[in-house]
Protein backbone atom coordinates (compact mmCIF):
# COMPACT_ATOMS: atom_id res chain seq x y z
CA UNK A 1 0.00 0.00 0.00
CA UNK A 2 1.42 3.27 -0.63
CA UNK A 3 1.10 5.95 1.35
CA UNK A 4 1.22 9.82 0.85
CA UNK A 5 0.51 12.80 2.74
CA UNK A 6 -1.73 15.79 1.53
CA UNK A 7 -3.41 18.92 2.89
CA UNK A 8 -7.56 18.06 2.59
CA UNK A 9 -10.55 20.39 2.91
CA UNK A 10 -11.19 23.41 4.42
CA UNK A 11 -12.70 22.94 7.99
CA UNK A 12 -13.73 26.64 9.30
CA UNK A 13 -12.30 26.91 12.38
CA UNK A 14 -8.95 25.25 11.54
CA UNK A 15 -8.41 25.65 7.94
CA UNK A 16 -6.87 23.05 5.67
CA UNK A 17 -6.38 19.56 7.38
CA UNK A 18 -4.00 16.88 6.90
CA UNK A 19 -4.87 13.21 5.33
CA UNK A 20 -3.42 10.52 3.47
CA UNK A 21 -3.86 9.05 0.31
CA UNK A 22 -3.99 5.13 0.41
CA UNK A 23 -3.75 2.85 -2.93
CA UNK A 24 -5.70 -0.42 -2.98
CA UNK A 25 -6.59 -3.31 -5.09
CA UNK A 26 -9.59 -0.68 -6.49
CA UNK A 27 -7.89 2.06 -6.78
CA UNK A 28 -6.65 5.32 -4.37
CA UNK A 29 -8.85 6.07 -1.34
CA UNK A 30 -8.95 9.15 0.17
CA UNK A 31 -9.28 9.37 4.38
CA UNK A 32 -11.81 11.71 5.03
CA UNK A 33 -10.97 12.86 8.57
CA UNK A 34 -14.49 12.51 11.10
CA UNK A 35 -14.57 16.20 11.76
CA UNK A 36 -15.52 16.77 8.07
CA UNK A 37 -16.91 13.59 6.94
CA UNK A 38 -20.17 12.92 5.66
CA UNK A 39 -22.69 11.79 8.09
CA UNK A 40 -23.41 8.18 6.93
CA UNK A 41 -21.60 6.00 5.62
CA UNK A 42 -22.89 4.60 2.50
CA UNK A 43 -23.26 8.45 0.88
CA UNK A 44 -22.86 8.48 -2.39
CA UNK A 45 -20.42 11.01 -4.01
CA UNK A 46 -19.29 12.63 -7.03
CA UNK A 47 -15.66 13.43 -7.49
CA UNK A 48 -14.04 16.11 -9.54
CA UNK A 49 -10.75 17.53 -11.23
CA UNK A 50 -10.28 21.38 -11.28
CA UNK A 51 -5.92 20.99 -12.27
CA UNK A 52 -4.88 20.17 -8.81
CA UNK A 53 -7.85 20.15 -6.88
CA UNK A 54 -10.29 17.09 -6.11
CA UNK A 55 -13.79 18.45 -5.09
CA UNK A 56 -15.72 15.83 -3.62
CA UNK A 57 -19.62 16.37 -3.06
CA UNK A 58 -22.58 14.77 -2.69
CA UNK A 59 -24.05 13.34 -5.65
CA UNK A 60 -26.81 15.07 -6.81
CA UNK A 61 -30.34 13.35 -8.46
CA UNK A 62 -30.35 13.49 -11.82
CA UNK A 63 -33.49 14.52 -13.67
CA UNK A 64 -34.95 10.96 -14.42
CA UNK A 65 -34.74 10.25 -10.90
CA UNK A 66 -36.58 13.18 -9.86
CA UNK A 67 -39.03 11.76 -13.26
CA UNK A 68 -39.27 8.73 -11.34
CA UNK A 69 -39.73 9.73 -7.81
CA UNK A 70 -43.12 11.99 -9.29
CA UNK A 71 -44.67 9.56 -11.06
CA UNK A 72 -44.69 7.27 -8.10
CA UNK A 73 -47.70 9.29 -7.40
CA UNK A 74 -51.55 8.80 -8.51
CA UNK A 75 -52.88 11.87 -9.92
CA UNK A 76 -56.05 11.74 -7.69
CA UNK A 77 -52.87 12.61 -4.72
CA UNK A 78 -52.45 15.24 -6.17
CA UNK A 79 -56.13 16.28 -8.03
CA UNK A 80 -57.47 18.53 -4.93
CA UNK A 81 -54.27 19.76 -3.68
CA UNK A 82 -54.98 23.15 -3.06
CA UNK A 83 -52.40 26.17 -4.68
CA UNK A 84 -51.58 29.05 -2.76
CA UNK A 85 -53.15 32.83 -4.26
CA UNK A 86 -50.48 34.71 -6.18
CA UNK A 87 -50.47 38.19 -5.56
Amino acid sequence: MIERSLVGPHDADRGPIPTRLFHDNQGQVVRIPATIAYGQDDAEVEISRHGETLMIRPKHTSYDDLVAFVRQFSPEAVSGRRQPHQS
